[in-house]
């Protein structure tokens, strides 16, 4: 009787295999795949190839790397896709399903034409924070202008107005303000003061909806 059996983890593939007959057994064990060392540390591959890919996406764990089946960036925001082809235009993707809700990736895919052999390295900047949206208007009931530049404390564009008078933010603090800008002259610009409850509880969608003055 024999038996075979391989399992593809993030990390490295595993095999083993069996058979016996009535004057013998046999069990076998296997694992392969990569070490990659690099400026972040030490990321290991289930698979080796001559021309691989660093993505890094800081805080993304359990971001579906879709170029390869059951490929996830790990607890430190890093994968290793094994094999793409050099000399052309590779597109390495990233599914956010299974992140933490409160991590956002800008994006979710990129181009990279490495040289062949050559180890390459993306980044997929993210933000983090709890998914706000806020319906603002204006002390006098108005609606914000659709389009104008939301702001936070330290000046940084963090968003849009969208329709509706709707304002979509990450915040990282439960509390903050933001400053909602739609020209230079003081009376097209207000501010909106946030405050998320204590209580509050993260809805399944991942965003807290809140209402607030833009003063």
């Amino acid at each position: 009787m024999d038996g075979n059996a391989q399992y593809r983890s993030r990390y490295a593939s595993l095999s083993s295999s069996y058979s016996h007959s009535d004057s013998y057994r046999q069990l076998s064990l296997g694992a392969s795949g990569s070490v990659v060392v690099h400026e972040g540390g030490v990321t290991l591959a289930p698979q080796r190839g001559d021309t691989m890919v660093i993505v890094e996406a800081p805080a993304a764990e359990d971001a579906r790397v879709t170029n390869v089946p059951g490929l996830k960036i790990d607890s430190r925001g890093y994968a290793v896709i094994p094999y793409v082809s050099p000399y052309r235009m590779n597109t390495i993707t990233l599914d956010p399903e299974g992140m933490d809700a409160e991590v956002e990736l800008d994006s979710t895919s990129q181009l990279v034409a490495p040289y062949a052999g050559a180890i390459a390295k993306l980044t997929f900047a993210t933000r983090q924070g709890r998914a706000l949206l806020i319906t603002a208007r204006m002390a006098g009931g108005q609606v914000l202008p659709f389009g104008a530049q939301v702001l936070d404390a330290q000046g940084q564009a963090v968003g849009l107005v969208a329709q509706a008078s709707r304002i979509y933010v990450r915040a990282s603090e439960p509390q903050g303000r933001l400053l909602v800008k739609w020209g230079d002259a003081a009376a097209q610009q207000c501010q909106v003061d946030y405050h998320v409850p204590e209580d509050a509880q993260q809805p399944a969608a991942g965003m807290t909806t809140l209402e607030a003055t833009c003063r």
